[in-house]
């Protein structure tokens, strides 16, 4: 998903978890998701107030890219999914 908000002219920050917020189907998980979602608020509001100055997450762009869709010569790959180095693709 963070490509896609990329390639579409966003910049991404890196993801903020929140853990066991989930399970709310169940008076017992909503109690837990309560508690987690109230611990979560406080790191949230801190990233709330910081995400305009946060640095974002790198991404390789279009101008990146070769005819052939790979990247350019010297491009270092910003993805573990996006190969810089052919010798590091399985197979090869």
């Amino acid at each position: 998903m963070a490509y896609s908000l990329f390639y579409v002219g966003l910049d991404v920050l890196p993801h903020q978890v929140a853990y066991e917020i989930s399970g709310c189907d169940q008076p017992t998980g909503r109690r837990t998701a309560r508690r987690a979602a109230t611990a979560t608020r406080p790191a949230l509001r801190a990233r709330l107030r910081s995400a305009a100055t946060d640095p974002v997450l790198p991404f390789n762009g279009w101008g990146d890219l070769g005819p052939d869709g790979r990247l350019r010569p010297g491009v270092r790959g910003t993805s573990a999914f996006v190969r810089d180095d052919p010798a590091r693709i399985p197979g090869r």
